[in-house]
This record gives C-alpha cells, sequence and structure tokens, in this order.
C-alpha cells in the first residue's frame, strides 16, 4: 500500500471476471487510468516546460532540447544507480519513495519561486500546496515503516503438541476396508447421511471438475459441530492429509481425520492458492442478495439447509440454525498478495480424485455440489458447468481392525475465572 491509492482501484485481474473480456478490459483500463492519467499527464508536461523555460528565445529551442534529453538521460542512469544501490538496500521502499517525492517537490517549489513567470501571488498560492503535499506525504508512513514490517512473524497456535493421528495405523486398516454405503449428490443439491466412528468416507470427483461444500455434526448432538476457524488456527488455511477438523467450544476434539488426499500434490501455486480451504464461509443467498440484487435458492447454504432439515426432520429455520462455516472440498482458493481479497480459481479436481476421512466419533455429514461448479468464473448462480458429487463410506469389518478410543471432550474446567 502507498498512500492507501489501491483503494481507488478494482479488484486485480485475478479477480476480474475475465468470463467477459471487454468488461474486464474496460475496468482494468479505468483502474490503471486512475492511478497513472494524472502522473503521465504532470510528467509529459515537463519536458515543453522546461525547454520553454531553458530556451528563452525561440533559436535556443534545438540547445535546450538537447540539454533537457541529455539531463533526462543521466538522471535516469543515476537515479537507477543510487536506487539499486543506495536508497532501497539502506532506506527501503517506502523511505526510498518518501524521500524521492520530497526532493522532486521541493524541486517544484524552487523553480516556482526563482521563475519570472507566475505572479507573486499564484507563487504564494503553489508554495503552500506542495509544502503541504511534502508534510503530508512525510506524515503519512512514519520513517521507521520499513523496520517494523521487517518484524518476522510468530505461529500463533504451534501444534506440535496435537494429538497424534496414527496415520500409520489407520492406513494400515484400510487394506481390510469394505464398501457399505453410497451416497450421489446431485448438482446444485445437498445431502446428509451418517458415518459411524471408525469408518471411512471419500468424496470423491466422478463426471467432471466440482467442488463441494462439507458440514459435520456430532451424531447425537448438532450443537458440536465443525470449528472452521479453529481448524484453520492450529493447521492452516488449506489442509490435507494428516490434518483433522476439529469441533466448537466447548468440546473442541477432532471429529474427523483426512487420511488421503489425491491433490496434495498441488501445494500453493504462484498466486497463492492452494486446495481444500477453510477460509471461505459458503456461498449463501444473503451475500448473493446484498451483491447481486437477485434471490438464489441453491447456494451451497440453502442445499445444506434443506439437507439437514429433510435429514432430521426439521424445520428449515431450525436447521438452518445448524449450518455453519465449511470446509470447501477440492476448491482451489486464496488471497490476493495486493488487496488481500479472498479469491477464487478453477479447481484442478478431475474425475477419480477423492478426498478420504476417517470418522473419529459418529457423525452427520452435509456436503454440497457447490453451483459453482469448479468456481472457475462465479458461483450462487445456474451459468457454471456442475457435476455430481460421489461419496462412499467405509468399513473395517474384521476382528483385526484398528483398536482405539473415541475423542473425548476438551478437559477444560469452563469455568472461565469464577471458580464456579
Amino acid at each position: 500500500s502507498i498512500y492507501g491509492l489501491e483503494s481507488i482501484l478494482s479488484p486485480p485481474w485475478n479477480a476480474y471476471n475475465l468470463g467477459n473480456p471487454v468488461a474486464a478490459f474496460w475496468n482494468y483500463f479505468r483502474d490503471s487510468a486512475a492511478l497513472m492519467l494524472i502522473p503521465t499527464l504532470l510528467l509529459g508536461m515537463c519536458f515543453p516546460l522546461l525547454i520553454q523555460l531553458i530556451s528563452g528565445k525561440h533559436e535556443n529551442i534545438g540547445q535546450a532540447t538537447g540539454q533537457v534529453y541529455a539531463a533526462n538521460t543521466m538522471g535516469a542512469i543515476l537515479g537507477s544507480l543510487f536506487s539499486g544501490f543506495l536508497f532501497l538496500p539502506h532506506f527501503g521502499s517506502q523511505a526510498s519513495l518518501t524521500l524521492l517525492a520530497t526532493i522532486n517537490l521541493l524541486t517544484m517549489i524552487l523553480l516556482f519561486r526563482t521563475g519570472d513567470y507566475l505572479t507573486p501571488t499564484v507563487k504564494k498560492i503553489m508554495t503552500v500546496v506542495f509544502a503541504s503535499l511534502i508534510l503530508f506525504i512525510n506524515m503519512a508512513i512514519p520513517n521507521d515503516a520499513d523496520k517494523r514490517k521487517e518484524v518476522r512473524p510468530v505461529i500463533c497456535y504451534p501444534n506440535e503438541t496435537l494429538p497424534d493421528p496414527d496415520l500409520h495405523e489407520l492406513n494400515k486398516s484400510k487394506k481390510t476396508l469394505t464398501l457399505i454405503k453410497k451416497i450421489v449428490v446431485e448438482p446444485r443439491e445437498g445431502a446428509c447421511f451418517s458415518v459411524k466412528s471408525g469408518q471411512f468416507f471419500r468424496i470423491i470427483s466422478s463426471k467432471g471438475p466440482q467442488v463441494g461444500d462439507l458440514n459435520l455434526w456430532a451424531e447425537n448432538n448438532l450443537n458440536e459441530k465443525f470449528y472452521s476457524g479453529k481448524t484453520r488456527a492450529l493447521h492452516g488455511s488449506h489442509v490435507s492429509t494428516g490434518d483433522r477438523l476439529w469441533s466448537n467450544f466447548p468440546q473442541l476434539r477432532p471429529m474427523a481425520t483426512i487420511t488421503a488426499d489425491t491433490l496434495d500434490w498441488y501445494g500453493i501455486d504462484k498466486y497463492g492458492g492452494s486446495v481444500h480451504d477453510v477460509i471461505g464461509t459458503r456461498c449463501d443467498p444473503y451475500t448473493n442478495k446484498l451483491l447481486s440484487g437477485s434471490d438464489y435458492d441453491n447456494c451451497c447454504h440453502s442445499n445444506l439447509t434443506r439437507a439437514l432439515a429433510k435429514y432430521m426432520n426439521l424445520e428449515v429455520l431450525e436447521a438452518e440454525q445448524y449450518v455453519h462455516d465449511v470446509l470447501n472440498v477440492f476448491m482451489c482458493t486464496g488471497f490476493t498478495r495486493d488487496t488481500g481479497q479472498y479469491f477464487m480459481k478453477a479447481s484442478p479436481v478431475r474425475p477419480g480424485d477423492y478426498l478420504e476421512f476417517f470418522a473419529e466419533i459418529n457423525l452427520i455429514v452435509g456436503l454440497s455440489a457447490c453451483p459453482g461448479g469448479d468456481c472457475s468464473s462465479k458461483h450462487s448462480s445456474n451459468e457454471a458447468s456442475c457435476y455430481p458429487l460421489e461419496v462412499e463410506v467405509y468399513e473395517n469389518l474384521s476382528k483385526s481392525g484398528l483398536k482405539r478410543t473415541e475423542p473425548v471432550r476438551n478437559s477444560y474446567s469452563g469455568c472461565h475465572g469464577t471458580n464456579n
């Protein structure tokens, strides 16, 4: 951020709707003009004004032009050398920009004050204007701004002491699994199903690139549900093999463990994007109404609400209270580096890819096949190509299956300092 200039701009290229190239080009042109038109206009005026100042008489204009261009070329060379070897290494980018802007404005004041081409009143006005700009520039950013930014970050929640999911034993138990149930979640719809403690379930891309929104509830208590925010704090903005999905307070225990991910090769791309995020909340009809002014009833929030209401025989308004922030399965997302906005891009998922979970407790699982399809352009509409998601539930039926105990609720006393 330089003096808040980014506030006048639209989202960057990776957030423009490139499905409409004309509108995307116009937005890009408009934003570029808003940022650069006035500075380039003023810079374009510099050469003729300086040539006029130096030549004085028309017969000297050729010599004056050569002098100005020679000085400009020498200044560009010296500027590159000083910036690369002096200012940036020793003062940083913000302080260097502030210093150079101050020097430019002081030069302008000097030219206005010493020339005889302005009236005394105009000279005073221009001096006050440029002096105010110098004051603003030097007050807007503290001198130690770069030093403050260079402070190294620390991890808020180091997770080395988290209980080990013991992937080795889980993978061993998978060798004798039996498929016991198969569910198909139709495009732009949701479904709920039960998964018992100790069972595995896979969410599978079956017919085309499709993302899904996942909710989890404890089977005997809908108030215990997946806590995406704490999962994000403990494991990161995107999850994969070995990470666990945690429940909300006061239980705060693992509800499921990710045991396999065919997209774990993706990592973090050059835009900062990755798959399976616990950042986004879910597409919903309220935000859609706020931004577009229209109603749309097949957002993931609505899909999950209808599915839970049907599965639990609840009124829709009651079921809606239990729908919560999701794990975005297969979705490729991140934050733009310049504006910090949440972005999405085409998911790398292909038919046959899957995300596999081990149920740590008895679960009700809710899954929505997002109306955004692979989320390459937009969601909350019927425009994207959408495909069904398949779910397979497996159980180890052998007597020599995995020996384990279910996670218990968090042992914090719950007194919150009241000693009660």
